[in-house]
Formats: structure tokens, sequence, C-alpha cells
């Protein structure tokens, strides 16, 4: 060991074997600076070798190497400002990990052996798990009428945008991998738009009140998680070429066009009615091949506005509701057996209806001279009871029915789905196919006792079948006629019993 003066440096040597040669181990400066392996230690302590270890080792079977620090003027009893650095549990119940403690010697994130991390929990069971909450550091907000807004610096971002017509989001920039987002909607001016790179598994995105949308960044695409909205219903995409569809609007499949929709004129197939901001909004079946088209939200479930006309008599709560005969993409109130799109929820006579005054749906044009009403989704098949098809001439006072009108409603329905008359106390129908017997009262004839007697008198029976006779031409009168042939005798049979 070398000492030197006050301005000198304190050396530690060792010497070799023989005595004839050493080297420096360590040494302290003028500065009170340590160095070990180091003739120049720049810090308080400074350890250099080609080969540096720093062991902390104890000796306990159970007991832990710890690194205590703590701020000046604290004594070392106290626990004040203390934090802890602890390495060991070799035995315990925890299994080896590396713990941060406060001055409490609480444990504020533990390393297990393992490699898990946990932050409030000393025995993680995952790469990290955090007990107690996670506060997101800040709320982003996107600029005004930007396209592709940046989403760096926070995961929760709100849009704030008040430019006149919307702004329509196309992109996100810097983006992180496997990054996830919630956008809050602050307006009703904001919508995002699926493309090649946004909402590959879902629809398009109109922001409302109280809406919320998250996605998630996976493999270079921004996926739907999620979606919020204060609307009740479930819709599905569906291309069209018509770009001037609008929410409230029925809709019909286009012949010309597979999987298309189009404006519903009546007697068309319905497909459903247009939903502005569905609560679950489903991208269509195949949708990447539709990218490009025109896409409108058909609601299959819930409750959604819809356009009606008063044409067929006001709407009441309760009416079933179909196509406008005069109106294409309108409803209107159904009397008549067909298809029907719902049920409303609200009369047309609402004035909050009024297609005139400002409607709370975009795409809404006034002055249309129509009425928007709450409709419950039921695409379904209806026809009317008897109740609701009496008119003022079938009730003939309170309690009583007219029985002829109906009755001759239902001759006229039997005409019109059969082809069977009934005029003055004779059934008409084309043919009457009989396939083992054809029976009067008790007396029966088979099929080939039928044709006997056909073939004795002289009638012919083409293809084996009962055609309708033509009615006979007048024939100058003749001589008296020739004796009839005895038919032959037919023998009654009975119907046989059915199972």
């Amino acid at each position: 060991m070398n000492v030197g003066n006050a301005d000198s440096n304190i050396q530690f040597w060792t010497a070799s074997s023989n005595n004839t040669t050493g080297s420096e181990r360590m040494r302290i400066t003028s500065g009170g600076n340590v160095g070990l392996g180091t003739t120049s230690p720049d810090s308080l302590l400074e350890m250099s070798s080609a080969d540096t270890k720093f062991i902390l080792r104890s000796t306990g079977a159970t007991s832990s190497a710890s690194i205590d620090f703590q701020p000046a003027g604290g004594a070392s009893t106290s626990n004040q400002g203390k934090f802890t650095i602890r390495a060991g549990g070799l035995a315990s119940t925890l299994g080896e990990r590396l713990e941060f403690l406060n001055g409490n010697m609480t444990s504020l994130m533990t390393i297990a052996s393992t490699g898990y991390v946990g932050i409030g929990t000393t025995g993680p069971g995952a790469k990290l798990q955090v007990s107690g909450n996670i506060a997101n550091a800040s709320i982003g907000t996107f600029a005004q009428s930007d396209t592709t807004p940046s989403v760096s610096g926070s995961n929760v971002f709100i849009t704030a945008n008040t430019a006149e017509g919307g702004v329509t989001i196309t992109d996100f920039d810097d983006e992180s991998i496997s990054q996830i987002i919630v956008i809050q909607c602050g307006d009703a001016n904001t919508t995002i738009n699926r493309s090649n790179a946004i909402l590959l598994n879902s629809a398009n995105f109109t922001c409302a009140t109280n809406s919320t949308i998250t996605l998630a960044r996976l493999n270079n695409y921004w996926w739907e998680v999620a979606r919020t909205t204060p609307a009740g219903d479930l819709a599905e995409d569906f291309p069209t070429y018509d770009e001037t569809l609008a929410p409230g609007e029925v809709v019909a499949l286009d012949p010309q066009n597979p999987v298309f929709v189009k404006r519903a004129s009546f007697g068309e197939s319905i497909a459903g009615i247009i939903s502005q901001t569905p609560a679950l909004h489903m991208a269509g079946y195949d949708y990447t091949k539709y990218l490009n088209n025109k896409q409108v939200a058909v609601a299959l479930a819930g409750r959604v506005p819809v356009k009606v006309s008063d044409e067929n008599g006001p709407v009441e709560v309760g009416d079933r509701l179909t196509v406008s005969k005069t109106k294409p993409g309108y409803a209107m109130r159904a009397s008549e057996a067909g298809m029907t799109i719902g049920i409303a929820l609200e009369a047309s006579d609402a004035k909050s209806s009024d297609l005139s005054s400002e409607s709370s749906l975009k795409g809404e044009a006034s002055g249309e001279g129509g009425k928007m009403i709450l409709t419950l989704v039921n695409l379904s098949y209806w026809a009317p009871d008897i109740t609701s098809i009496q008119s003022d001439e079938m009730i003939i006072n309170d309690n009583t029915v007219n029985g002829s009108l109906i009755f001759n409603a239902v001759v006229s329905m039997f005409k019109d789905a059969f082809n069977i008359v009934f005029e003055n106390g004779l059934l008409k129908v084309a043919k009457i196919i009989a396939t083992k017997e054809f029976c009067l009262d008790d007396v029966c004839i088979t099929k080939e006792q039928f044709k006997t007697l056909l073939e004795k008198n002289g009638i012919q029976s083409p293809n084996d079948q009962i055609t309708e006779t033509p009615t006979p031409e007048p024939q100058p009168e003749a001589g008296p006629p020739p004796a009839e042939t005895p038919a032959p005798e037919v023998t009654p049979t009975s119907m046989p019993e059915l199972p």
C-alpha cells in the first residue's frame, strides 16, 4: 500500500509470488473517488475490468441481498424516503425474484425468475400483470379537418371537427405496432371510412353524441374491436349503384345487379330500411369485392326511422308498414296481405316527424312532403285478420257483421287463387282428378268402370282424363230416338275407411 501526501492518492497493491513485481488493485484519489481496476475513477465508486462482476451474497438460506437508497440527512435506520432493491428468496414461497420496495418495505414491482413482471403483486402470472387501476397519461384531440390524424402520444382521442360538411378520416399517422386506440366523438361531423387500410372487418363509422369506436393495429391494418352508439339497431352493409340513397329509405334487391340494392318500388323484393347510425354495424358478406362501391347500412333488427306516406291512410302505432305504391323508397300503412317491413312505433301525424322540418338524420332532404316515424324492423309476410278489413258496409250494427259481404270476399279469393267459381248452384272447376274412386253419397265408381260406361255410350275419353264437356250446339229435330242401350250394372262400393 502506498500512501501519499494530501495531494496524492492512496494505492493498494498486491505482490507476485516471488515478491519481485506488483499490481495496483484499488486507488482512492485525493478527491475521494474510489477506483477498482482503474487508476482514474470518475465517480464515487468505479469498477473496471474485462470481466466485471459485482456480487452481493447473503449467507443465510432464506435471506436476500439488498441495496438501499436513502436521501441526504436520513439516518441509516430511518425509512423516510428510502427505496430498496432486493434480490433473493431462494427458499421462500414466492421463489427467486428481484423486488423494488419503498421505505415501508412494500413491494412496488417484482420481476420473477420466470421473467414475468408484476406491479402491485409479488406473484405475477403473465408477462405483465398489474393489480390496480391504469390511468392514461393524456387524451389527444384530432386536429381540425385532418383526414389522417396522428395517433402518437396517447391511446384515447377526441374528435373536435366543426368544419362545414364534415371530415372523413381515411387512415392514421404515427401509429405503432399492436396499438389500440379509443376514439370518442366530440362532434357529429366526423366519419371514419372503410378503406384498404382501415375498418377492413367492419363498416363506415359516423360520429354521433356519446359514440365511441375502438380500433386495434394488426398486420399493418386497423381493425374494429367495438363501437358504441346511442342507436338501437343491427345493420349490415349492402352495395348500391344509387348514389342518392339516404337513411330512412326502403330498399329492394336489385334484379340487374345481384347482391346490390336499389330504392324500393311497390311489388319489388324488399330488403329493408337504411339505418343512419346502427349500434352494431357489420360489413357485408364478401365485402372486399365492393370497397369501391357506395355502401348503405340495411337494418336487420331493432328500431330505425323510416319515411312514410299517408296515401293508404294515416299510420297509427302498431300498424304494419309496406312499400308505398306511389313514392319509391317510402313506406305506407299495409292493409292487404303481402310482405311488410316493420311495425310502426309512432303515428304519422306526429309534428316532430315532418321531413320539411330540420331532420336529425344526415342526408335527409327537406321539402319532400313526407314524414319520418320510428319503426320496429320486422321483414315478414303479413295478412290482415277479419276485424282489420271490416268496412262500414260490412257492419250492420254494433254486434253483427254482414256475412254476405264476407262470403262474397271468400268466394272471390277462391276464384283468384284456385280458379274455382261458384255460380247459380254450380261449382265450376277446370279439372277434377280422382286417384282411386269418384263417389256421390254412397255410390262410387272406379276409373275402369267409368271408362267402360263412357265407351258403351260412344263417348271418347282421351288420356283417360275427365275434361270439361263443351255445350252442345242446337240440332234439327229428328225422328224418335233410338232405343237406349242398357248401361252395365255398376256394383255400388263403399269408400274405404281412412286410416
